[in-house]
């Protein structure tokens, strides 16, 4: 993991990152930074809180190419946190839960 990229992540922003091989280099994923070296993402086995050495696992199948940061006040900031945090357990789903909505869901608000 890229240290200069912590150093600009905030809580609730996203990072955005692409599948290194195969055909899914197309699809990005998205994991949402929480604050002091956590992070949560919604993955094959659902919602779940991650570690940095888990984002460091992950980064040996993804490359980080962006960050979406969150567009909003503290106050809304402390409320996407909350969001993020609501949904640890849900079920991935390609076509209705997939990583990308739940980072509008915890970003926005809403699912895309």
């Amino acid at each position: 993991m890229n240290i200069e990229i912590l150093n600009q992540l905030k809580p609730a922003d996203a990072l955005v990152a692409k599948n290194k091989k195969g055909i899914t280099r197309i699809i990005n994923h998205y994991v949402i930074y929480l604050g002091k070296g956590k992070f949560i993402g919604n993955l094959e086995e659902g919602v779940k809180l991650m570690s940095i050495n888990d984002l460091s696992k992950l980064s040996l199948k993804y490359e980080i190419i962006n960050i979406k940061p969150f567009e909003g006040n503290e106050i809304q900031r402390d409320e996407a946190l909350n969001r993020a945090y609501s949904k640890i357990g849900t079920k991935y789903n390609l076509l209705k839960f997939n990583c990308e909505h739940f980072a509008s869901w915890v970003q926005k608000g809403i699912v895309i």
